[in-house]
Order: structure tokens, then C-alpha cells, then sequence
């Protein structure tokens, strides 16, 4: 992984949000950068791990795999949006395959 630190990230805000920072950062002992930096990786990386991550109740994961198993046939608004892609020169077919 480069460590190198050759990247600029600029943020505009109003004063009282900066001494708001400045004042957290110094209380951390940390420069406001580092304070940043820090927060918003930290932040960014629960953000990601929440949207990794999928909790569904049995019912629903069992349902899933139910659908996944025995998808339904196609409906009548998949047939014409299929028809239209096909018009567009994109080539596919719908059909069933077992695993």
C-alpha cells in the first residue's frame, strides 16, 4: 500500500464548524488534519461495512433461495423492456438452468 501523502482533500465550512473541530482535535491531541482524517475514515468504514453486510430474518433468506430455486416467469413489463434492449443491438435470452 503507497503511504506516500500526496493527495489534497479541501472542505469549505463556516467558522464556528471549524473551531468546533479545532477544539475536538486539540482535546484529542491531534492536528486538525489528523483529527479529520481519522474521524472520516473511521466514519467510512462503518459506512462500507454497513452496506457489505446483509441481516434478513430466516423467513426472508429462506424465501430468497426459494425465488433464487423457482424464479417466476417472466412478466409482461420484462418481455417489452427485453424487446427494447434487443432493438438497441444488446443480445440475450431468457431461460431456466439448472445447477
Amino acid at each position: 500500500m503507497n503511504t506516500e501523502l500526496n493527495t489534497r482533500i479541501e472542505v469549505r465550512t463556516t467558522h464556528q464548524r471549524k473551531q468546533l473541530i479545532k477544539e475536538a482535535a486539540e482535546l484529542e491531541g491531534q492536528s486538525m488534519t489528523d483529527f479529520i482524517m481519522s474521524v472520516s475514515l473511521r466514519k467510512a468504514q462503518e459506512r462500507l461495512a454497513h452496506y457489505s453486510n446483509l441481516a434478513v430474518n430466516t423467513y426472508d433468506f429462506n424465501r430468497m433461495l426459494d425465488i433464487l430455486d423457482n424464479p417466476p416467469e417472466p412478466n409482461a413489463y420484462l418481455k417489452q423492456s427485453m424487446k427494447k434492449l434487443k432493438g438497441a443491438g444488446t443480445t440475450f435470452e431468457l431461460q431456466r438452468r439448472e445447477i
